[in-house]
């Protein structure tokens, strides 16, 4: 007696939606796959963008400070006898210009 070899096939019927479905769960995947990769990369640049804003504030909060600080050593030297000096004279009649509206035209005022 001989044995026969048999063959089992597993096999089902696919749906015919089944190879496109499975399509598009690939590229939904890759894109989602893209998209958060782009999202941390954006998120590391903007972190190191801030970084650098953030020293370059300090940088120029520190040179505001220095040009205050000597505006205010200048300003305490200056007198009405050091003016005197320079050649300057008080005025008794003040006149300011003003602007009425937004166009290139102003108007002379005696206050402000």
């Amino acid at each position: 007696m001989y044995a026969t070899a048999r063959t089992v096939h597993l096999s089902h019927d696919e749906h015919f939606l089944e190879p496109i479905l499975r399509r598009v769960l690939v590229v939904v995947a890759a894109l989602a796959i893209a998209a958060y990769i782009y999202c941390v990369s954006a998120s590391v640049v903007h972190i190191i963008a801030r970084k650098d804003a953030e020293v370059a504030l300090a940088r120029t909060s520190s040179s505001v400070a220095l040009l205050e600080s000597k505006y205010f050593d200048l300003s305490s030297k200056v007198t009405r006898e050091h003016a005197t000096d320079l050649g300057l004279v008080p005025i008794d009649d003040a006149r300011f210009i003003a602007r009425t509206v937004r166009t290139a035209q102003a108007s002379v005022s005696d206050a402000l």
